[in-house]
């Protein structure tokens, strides 16, 4: 049975950690973690922000991790002057774990992230994503989100050195 819980409950930490070193070391995106920097990410998350996660069995099948926009360090000029970043919230990552996906785990995520959000406090939600996740890109698009801007982020492959370009979109939705 599958259970939705949001959450910024540090006991779910670690899972959600190991949920994103699977995600983000393997498949077409597979790039370096840095554990110390994904430690102070997930710190930050947990204390500015919250997760809504799915379980199965009391384990992290999937997150969706947000915080307030103006913790985006790499947001665009473009969005940072075209709305007040206060009333904003950023879905920092969106991550279904590899056995459970195509079981409309991330639509379920979104879903319930949208109904529990602070409408009051934040009127637009951004989220950000690869120019080749398709699939991802498909679903946000379904839920309503809108690409308006893009960036380039410079990451590094599995071995650490070798670097490589990433072209993502940032999606926006109104919240009401």
């Amino acid at each position: 049975m599958l259970t939705v819980k949001t959450t910024n409950d540090f006991c779910y930490r670690d899972e959600i950690i190991s949920l994103y070193i699977k995600t983000f070391t393997n498949g077409d995106s597979k790039q370096y973690v840095d554990l110390e920097l994904l430690n102070d990410y997930m710190e930050t998350i947990l204390k500015q922000g919250y997760a809504v996660i799915t379980l199965s069995d009391e384990h992290v099948t999937g997150a969706l991790l947000c915080l307030p926009l103006k913790f985006d360090k790499d947001l665009p000029d473009s969005i940072n002057c075209r709305y007040e970043v206060e009333n904003c919230i950023y879905i920092a990552e969106l991550m279904v774990d590899e056995k459970h996906r195509g079981r409309g785990i991330g639509n379920k995520l979104l879903l319930d992230f949208q109904k529990e959000m602070d409408n009051d406090k934040f009127h637009d939600i951004f989220i950000r994503v690869w120019d080749q996740n398709a699939l991802a890109l498909n679903l946000y698009q379904k839920m309503g989100f809108v690409p308006i801007a893009e960036m380039i982020q410079n990451k590094k492959m599995p071995d650490g050195l070798t670097t490589f370009v990433m072209n993502k979109i940032y999606l926006h939705k109104k919240s009401r």
